[in-house]
């Protein structure tokens, strides 16, 4: 692993239709939600269909407009079985009421924490209208990729570095902060010349390999474009990039794919796997690293996937 060269993939590709989505009915690692739909009801994309049972009372999102078919169990990321709400896509992407757009993502301060408490925004364990609520003397950016498998980072920020560099500029005024450093490793190239083509005119955002700095705002990449969906759009988090990857994938890349999505579609979509014994690979749902090991590709890809490995065990593949 150390010595392997960091990837390198073509266009983004989009798999945004699927006929079915499996909305996974936890949110910050517990399943105590609050069922806010039933079978036969129609939902729209980004209608509530659970709540957290907290004071926070964090809502959980349909990525797709369609009917609920039922409530049942799937595997998730993690191997482990859940209780999902399956919803058949009508491919009609309805929002109940029209969004109201922001041109100008620089909102009032309360503005902003409303936009992101309603739209639930979190990473990890932490939730975001809350951190962003106070200030900081620095904020730290995680743009690095767990492993070289994985680019799903470099693929948003040659997509997206504008739009960061924005939001990044916008939450250093909110939170009171002096500078913000993007942690960017030197082999990602095409993060670094996406980043460079742009941060000229943000003087207080820096670029960075290493970063040391405590009592700092840490978050990744990709919560700060949520943060920039939720502001211009006025949507909550519905779909990612993430990679797959591997020896055994026939056409490593990167994609966008909806929450809930089937791993097995997706896989199937693009090109599936090569030829090879499967005694000798492994599955791996996250990075090679802390990524969990899996018993198939029949699991639902939630908000924590960054990607899907098909690697090599000792011996070669069979070609």
């Amino acid at each position: 692993m150390k010595n392997l060269k960091k990837m390198s993939y073509g266009p983004i590709n989009f798999y945004l239709k699927p006929e079915y989505v499996y909305i996974p009915l936890y949110i910050l690692e517990s399943s105590d939600v609050t069922l806010l739909v039933k079978k036969g009801d129609y939902v729209y994309k980004g209608s509530i269909i659970a709540r957290k049972r907290d004071e926070n009372k964090l809502s959980i999102f349909s990525s797709v407009s369609g009917t609920v078919e039922d409530i049942i169990k799937e595997k998730n990321s993690q191997n482990k079985e859940i209780n999902v709400v399956k919803i058949k896509n009508d491919f009609k992407e309805s929002y109940e009421t029209k969004r109201n757009e922001n041109k100008n993502i620089n909102i009032p301060k309360n503005e902003l924490l409303e936009i992101l408490k309603k739209y639930s925004l979190y990473e990890n364990n932490k939730i975001i209208y809350k951190l962003l609520n106070t200030s900081y003397r620095n904020i730290i950016i995680d743009a690095n990729e767990p492993d070289p498998y994985i680019t799903s980072r470099e693929a948003l920020l040659s997509k997206h570095a504008d739009e960061i560099l924005e939001t990044l500029d916008y939450l250093l005024k909110i939170t009171s902060s002096e500078e913000c450093t993007i942690i960017v490793d030197n082999k990602s190239i095409k993060s670094l010349e996406a980043l460079n083509n742009y941060i000229g005119t943000y003087d207080r955002i820096k670029i960075n390999n290493i970063c040391k700095e405590s009592k700092s705002l840490t978050l990744n990449i990709e919560t700060i474009y949520s943060i920039y969906e939720a502001i211009r759009y006025d949507i909550p988090n519905l779909q990612r990039i993430i990679t797959i990857s591997g020896e055994g994938i026939k056409n490593p890349q990167n994609i966008v794919v909806k929450n809930g999505t089937k791993a097995n579609e997706v896989i199937d979509f693009i090109g599936s796997y090569k030829r090879f014994n499967t005694k000798k690979m492994f599955l791996i749902a996250g990075d090679a690293l802390k990524g969990k090991a899996m018993k198939n590709d029949d699991f639902v890809i939630d908000t924590s996937v960054q990607g899907i490995l098909v690697i090599k065990a000792e011996e070669d593949l069979n070609e």
